[in-house]
């Protein structure tokens, strides 16, 4: 359903970047859709993982508004979804 994306903390033990997307979807995101929104996820290792945390700061006071639904998918590629590996990459979010 349509909500408001407050706050998201990503990390990733690969030792090449990964991208953060936000897709406007009921849906989690499949192969080679477009996201609304992609961030780089720094590379990292177990022991010291990349991390990418966004806040209201970066999405506005009331939140990144999705109209028909909130997505997040970690990619390899910056610009359409290409799923990344399961266990090296996580996701934490708040929405309302």
């Amino acid at each position: 359903t349509p909500g408001q994306l407050l706050s998201v903390v990503a990390t990733n033990e690969n030792a090449a970047v990964r991208y953060l997307q936000i897709h406007n979807k009921a849906s989690a995101p499949t192969a080679g859709e477009a996201a609304v929104v992609s961030y780089i996820i720094p590379a990292g290792t177990t022991a010291a993982p990349g991390r990418i945390q966004l806040t209201m700061a970066d999405f506005g006071n009331n939140g990144l508004h999705l109209s028909t639904g909130i997505a997040l998918g970690i990619s390899t590629a910056s610009d359409t979804f290409t799923a990344a590996t399961a266990g090296e990459c996580f996701l934490s979010y708040v929405y309302k």
